[in-house]
């Protein structure tokens, strides 16, 4: 069995009989999720097709059957490529994308001047996403996971369009590793309303303690008696 997403592994509905069979995913993720669900023997590549491809022909004789468990709308080149190797392929869809709805699309859009870059997972995504970039005049980056996803985008001006070197999560997620380096974090200096903060507190605990001195009732501490007093309640 492939899965291709967290979502493939969560639909599948006829998992419950299938737990014994090997699973191979390019994703830790997705990996992860399989495990989760009770499949015994998973198979975790990064990735890279080419390398994903070359482990089924180590694992699998060329006659083997591979269920591939997808969405309506992954792409086919993986299956098509494993069918030119004599593999007897199945793609099982088991779910299908709901698109974003154009409401909330259209409040999000009011405030694209926050936003540097947009991570875009499918062709419907990138043609959902244009019509509103045509529309205003943001200058961002728009991270796609396919060759595909980016060409949809290819009518965009004055905006950095990049595409993983894999169609799959793993690369894209690489891909934006290698194109937003992490930067160490400045430490802020205190600002005047802490360091007040902090000396009015220091003051209150030192005249806490002060008042603790004189109390009777205080433990270890032993109060001075008044001559001029009766005895006090304890």
């Amino acid at each position: 069995i492939i899965f291709t997403s967290v979502h493939a592994v969560r639909h599948f509905a006829w998992h419950m009989h299938m737990l014994s069979v090997p699973v191979i995913v390019s994703s830790g993720v997705v990996g992860e999720a399989a495990l989760a669900a009770g499949y015994v023997t998973v198979t975790s590549v990064s990735g890279n097709e080419y390398a994903f491809i070359g482990l089924l022909g180590h694992l699998l004789r060329p006659s083997a059957h591979v269920m591939i468990v997808c969405g309506e709308s992954a792409s086919t080149t993986l299956a098509d490529r494993l069918r030119d190797l004599a593999f007897r392929v199945e793609r099982q869809i088991v779910y299908q994308p709901a698109p974003a709805d154009s409401l909330e699309i259209g409040r999000v859009s009011k405030h694209l001047d926050r936003v540097t870059a947009i991570v875009l997972h499918s062709c419907g995504g990138a043609r959902l996403i244009v019509p509103i970039l045509q529309a205003v005049s943001w200058r961002g980056s728009l991270w796609c996971i396919s060759d595909q996803a980016a060409q949809a985008c290819s009518g965009l001006l004055d905006i950095s369009v990049e595409a993983a070197a894999q169609p799959s999560e793993a690369a894209l997620i690489q891909m934006i590793g290698q194109l937003t380096p992490r930067t160490a974090r400045r430490k802020s200096p205190p600002s005047r309303q802490n360091t007040h903060f902090v000396q009015s507190a220091l003051r209150n605990q030192s005249s806490s303690r002060s008042l603790e001195s004189g109390n009777d009732n205080a433990p270890g501490e032993s109060g001075q008696d008044d001559p001029d007093q009766g005895p006090r309640a304890a």
